[in-house]
């Protein structure tokens, strides 16, 4: 029998529990054809068994020591991609298989729909306020006959299809990314919210919002310590990532360090854990992976770093700059051009035309603020190397 799946490398552990699933009614997974999503079973007795996706760039797949010992075998092997098998009904494996590849390739995979679709929002709204412009100021819109209409409206249809693929390939990619991450936390301790409201109320607890603290991490760590130094300790930080809570405590030195992560995977945090510091925050979004450190230091102490070095610690807010870049660049220089397309085809001051260019330029002008608040952040960094190594 054969079973076609097509989003099933973006939805992992309903995939394996399906095929748990298919054997417990006596259908063994046997194959499986990647590109063509399809999975091929053949029938026997009903069996308990265990599944477990992995992904791999180094080929062929082999099986770790541990997980070989702990019953679980290579069931199907094709391209990066394996399927692990436990067909032992007795024993729960208590080993599995490192999830981190098949997070990090879902990301690209989401950035790419992400890209998609913002380019397809854009061109669209474009070109609707160039038609609204035509058809407001007496013109009209004509269809010519063509035997190639047919090819139009057929790229049409394939587009909103894969318009629709994508926005629901993103909701998968970002629901299966945060349960695979799950484990990971977010490094909150919490409240009940009611206890919490409680103690704000009493003044034990405060709560503020830091609204693009990740622009200029530099001067985030100095208002941290800040409060740390004046008694309000930092307790969490919301999901958003945009609000600080502080409890009311004693004076004390802490050291902060936010840290900024692209595309890689967490596994650094035995490291810093091992060093004595404390992870507080750290952000559950695809695009833009922030970690709080923070570790408390005695009077007589020197301040501690959570890297070796300065330069290492400027390199990590370059490589930040530079992923901004990538991200706000062509944002600023396309509202630009569709800004300067408006103010050359004006005739006359229309509201709508005045609406467009007031909005691109504004936008133009808020990405260009934050580009240039974070590489401010970067040269502040590389001078304090630079004073350094004097």
């Amino acid at each position: 029998m054969k079973k076609f799946r097509p989003y099933w490398s973006y939805d992992i552990q309903k995939t394996e529990s399906w095929l748990g699933e298919m054997a417990e009614k006596g259908w063994h997974f046997t194959g499986l054809k990647r590109k063509r999503r399809v999975f091929t079973f053949e029938k026997g007795e009903p069996a308990k068994k265990t599944y477990q996706i992995g992904y791999e760039k180094i080929r062929p797949h082999r099986l770790p020591k541990t997980l070989a010992k702990d019953g679980w075998k290579i069931k199907v092997s094709t391209g990066r991609w394996s399927v692990l098998e436990h067909g032992n009904a007795e024993q729960t494996p208590a080993s599995s298989v490192v999830r981190d590849p098949i997070v990090r390739r879902n990301r690209i995979h989401y950035y790419g729909y992400l890209a998609f679709l913002i380019y397809i929002i854009f061109s669209t709204a474009n070109f609707l306020f160039l038609t609204h412009i035509v058809l407001d100021a007496g013109g009209e819109v004509t269809r010519e006959p063509s035997p190639f209409w047919a090819i139009t409206y057929t790229g049409w249809a394939l587009g909103a299809a894969f318009i629709v693929s994508s926005v629901y390939a993103i909701f998968k990619i970002k629901k299966t990314n945060a349960l695979l991450l799950n484990n990971s936390g977010s490094g909150a301790v919490s409240l009940s919210e009611q206890n919490e409201k409680k103690r704000i109320r009493s003044g034990d607890l405060k709560a503020q919002f830091k609204f693009g603290w990740f622009y200029k991490p530099d001067k985030t760590e100095q208002w941290l310590e800040n409060q740390e130094a004046s008694g309000w300790h930092l307790y969490r930080v919301n999901r958003l990532g945009n609000r600080f809570y502080f409890s009311k405590g004693k004076p004390r030195q802490v050291s902060f360090k936010a840290d900024y992560q692209n595309l890689s995977k967490e596994t650094y945090e035995d490291m810093h854990n091992d060093a004595g510091w404390e992870k507080v925050y750290a952000s559950r979004s695809a695009m833009m992976k922030w970690t709080i450190w923070r570790k408390e230091y005695g009077l007589a102490e020197q301040k501690p770093e959570l890297f070796s070095d300065l330069t290492e610690q400027a390199g990590a807010v370059r490589k930040m700059a530079l992923t901004y870049t990538a991200m706000f660049l062509p944002m600023v220089l396309m509202y630009f051009f569709f800004g300067l397309q408006n103010i050359l085809w004006i005739d006359q001051a229309h509201w709508t035309q005045v609406f467009q260019i007031t909005t691109f330029a504004l936008a133009a002008i808020v990405f260009s603020g934050l580009l240039i608040t974070v590489w401010r952040s970067y040269y502040r960094m590389r001078r304090k190397v630079n004073r350094a190594n004097v």
